[in-house]
């Protein structure tokens, strides 16, 4: 490590800026130059009130080439730069970085100020180097690089693995542009993209991703939160997901599902798909679509991992998922906060949860009995 310091502290000199302390930090904590974890994100309590500009990054990247060029072995595993200060010319950087041939495994630029501005140059760099992930969510990037997007990951070249780009405002035109040239992509295992800008249509963007999740031949987690879909999308996404044997998580999360989408996903589930991990949290579910779940749950048993967060859920739902779940030896986690547990219902879960031979892995509450009563307690 020695060396990258060496080099990064001469580079400051050339561009006539002190080294940045964080910068400094981040390649200390490497042991070898091989697989470089960079972990720059401006959100910890130690960088908060310094966190990267544009120009860290341009002499960060000179340092990183430099290094390379000197010895080969150097590869970059991680680069988070999430949570900076960062525009236009950090972007232009890190395509220099790609173009220059420096290989990096993952890419993670979430949360700056950075704009469409020298994106579409990036995502060319992007397809032709061998990053494997990247993440640019929560930018303001606009509709011209969701087609951008589309454009890499429907380039046969693409060796794109995962990709997380939520709230970067793609409308229902580039939406639908991604979709189809995900139909032809096969490298992504990982997809992110929630919250999407969309006044309308939002079923018709559900019926184009649908269509390309069915016969997606690798992706395995997809989260589509925020898109608004309703029980039409939800049906739409379950017809399609049933010829779909790769996905294993799939969050569905504050779309506007009430109980007769709940019951297509429901039917869905019953066919006991390879899914093993589904967040329906604050949909509209409540007991008819908890029980429609529940139900689902009797047969499934591949399904690990259900969350059901403020789902509107009351007694009679809680109670037929408790029931599931005490049925279901293949159900290890659920998260079930922010439903409306009467007594019967937390008595229900109180039962469940004293099973000592089930050992539940993640629960977002536990249960506690004072002077006969039972309470439902929240678990940070």
């Amino acid at each position: 490590m020695d060396e990258v310091l060496r080099v990064y502290t001469e580079k400051c000199g050339d561009h006539d800026t002190q080294p940045h302390t964080s910068i400094l930090s981040a390649i200390s904590n490497n042991r070898s130059i091989e697989k470089l974890q960079l972990q720059l994100r401006g959100s910890t309590k130690e960088t908060f009130n310094s966190r990267l500009t544009d120009r860290d990054v341009i002499v960060l990247v000179d340092a990183l080439i430099f290094a390379s060029k000197a010895n080969a072995a150097l590869t970059i595993a991680v680069l988070d730069l999430s949570f900076n200060e960062l525009g236009q010319f950090a972007v232009e950087a890190l395509s220099k970085l790609l173009q220059e041939g420096v290989h990096v495994d993952d890419i993670r630029v979430a949360s700056n100020s950075i704009t469409e501005e020298g994106v579409e140059e990036f995502l060319t760099a992007v397809g032709k180097s061998s990053l494997k992930s990247l993440t640019l969510s929560d930018n303001k990037l606009g509709c011209k690089v969701g087609f951008a997007l589309a454009k890499l990951i429907q380039d046969e070249h693409c060796g794109l693995e995962g990709l997380s780009i939520d709230s970067i405002e793609m409308d229902t035109a580039s939406i639908v542009a991604f979709a189809t040239a995900l139909r032809s992509n096969k490298s992504l295992r990982v997809l992110s993209l929630s919250n999407p800008r969309l006044f309308s249509n939002n079923e018709e963007t559900a019926t184009h991703l649908a269509r390309a999740l069915e016969r997606h031949p690798n992706l395995e987690c997809v989260t589509l939160e925020k898109h608004f879909i309703g029980d039409d999308g939800a049906a739409r996404l379950a017809e399609h997901l049933s010829s779909n044997f790769s996905v294993l998580s799939l969050s569905l999360a504050k779309n506007r599902i009430s109980p007769p989408g709940a019951s297509c996903l429901a039917d869905y589930l019953s066919l006991n798909p390879p899914l093993q991990t589904l967040s329906l949290s604050h949909n509209r579910l409540g007991d008819q679509g908890a029980q429609a779940i529940a139900r689902a749950l009797r047969s499934n048993r591949n399904l690990t991992n259900l969350s059901l967060r403020g789902c509107g859920i009351g007694e009679d739902g809680l109670i037929a998922l408790a029931d599931a779940i005490s049925s279901n030896p293949s159900i290890c986690s659920f998260q079930l906060w922010g439903n409306s547990f009467s007594r019967k219902a937390a008595k229900a879960f109180h039962d469940l949860l004293k099973d000592s031979d089930r050992g539940f892995a993640h629960i977002d509450f536990f249960t506690n009995e004072v002077d006969e009563q039972i309470d439902i307690v929240r678990v940070e």
